[in-house]
């Protein structure tokens, strides 16, 4: 976040947010900085009906300290105190580290190694962007792990050490310093990943194409991509999935929209304009396609 003062308030804009805009925050004459305008720290965007208000202060020279206020229809009022952020320090790394990392901005990593039977391919987190900002040298910002329309989970900043390597680094008590990401880019066959802690994405680029899948989808190692080429928008194919993996389909925003995990399973699809199929399993497991 960049921190701004004025003469009688303060302004907070989130760095490379995907819907960035400043929030105000008016001087009390207890020294604190409150928020205006219906705007208040840990409102989430689907919470169109919450109300709050924030209160914020400055702690030991590095925390920016949040007291958050919520009403929420039908749930009462809700308190929290925390320290909400850190100041984060000069980190001055190469050129080449940095060009490196900012090249990589926009670009999609698409999720490989979770297993067939897991939400994450539902509910969000199948795909993955990572994103840096001038106005923090040194840092990958945040990235965005895209759950359809709504957006999803943020990864935590986290600090370039090379041209394929940032660290978290953030060590704020209680909830803000949680979730900390280590990001680590290689190379297999040419292809580029990307690591997220645990979790491994490959480069969306490599998707194969739906017009050259055939007849049978086979799973090697990984969760195999598929972009719906032009000309298959709307075809209907059958998929028979196995007992050990799993099949996805997405819309153009990447909203999960079938699935074999589903209760009441299908097995016909209509081909999205734009979209995405995942499939899913364990080495070996073997997807059969139909076109009708």
């Amino acid at each position: 976040m960049s921190v701004e003062f004025t003469e009688d308030s303060l302004i907070i804009t989130r760095i490379a947010a995907r819907n960035e805009r400043p929030q105000e925050f008016i001087c009390n004459t207890d020294g604190e900085f409150v928020s205006v305008n219906g705007d208040f720290f840990g409102r989430m965007p689907w919470e169109d009906d919450a109300v709050g208000v924030s209160t914020l202060s400055f702690s030991e020279g590095k925390y920016l300290m949040a007291q958050i206020y919520t009403v929420s229809l039908g749930l009462g009022q809700s308190v929290m105190t925390m320290p909400y952020a850190t100041k984060i320090e000069a980190n001055p790394v190469s050129e080449t580290a940095r060009n490196a990392w900012s090249l990589r901005n926009d670009k999609e990593y698409l999720l490989v190694d979770e297993k067939y039977t897991s939400a994450v391919y539902i509910m969000g987190g199948q795909t993955v962007k990572t994103l840096t900002d001038d106005r923090a040298p040194g840092y990958v910002c945040r990235g965005i792990y895209k759950a359809g329309e709504m957006g999803g989970t943020m990864i935590a900043p986290a600090k370039i050490t090379d041209e394929n390597t940032a660290l978290g680094y953030q060590n704020t008590p209680s909830m803000a310093g949680r979730d900390i990401n280590n990001l680590y880019i290689s190379k297999k066959n040419g292809v580029e990943y990307l690591r997220v802690n645990n979790r491994r994405f490959i480069d969306a680029a490599t998707a194969k194409k739906f017009s050259g899948l055939g007849e049978v989808v086979t799973i090697s190692a990984e969760t195999i991509w598929v972009d719906i080429d032009e000309g298959m928008n709307g075809q209907i194919v059958g998929i028979a999935a196995p007992l050990n993996g799993s099949w996805f389909v997405y819309d153009d925003k990447m909203n999960c929209i079938a699935s074999s995990l589903e209760k009441n399973t299908r097995t016909t699809v209509i081909l999205p304009e734009n979209g995405r199929l995942a499939f899913a399993g364990e080495a070996g497991a073997e997807f059969a396609l139909s076109y009708r």
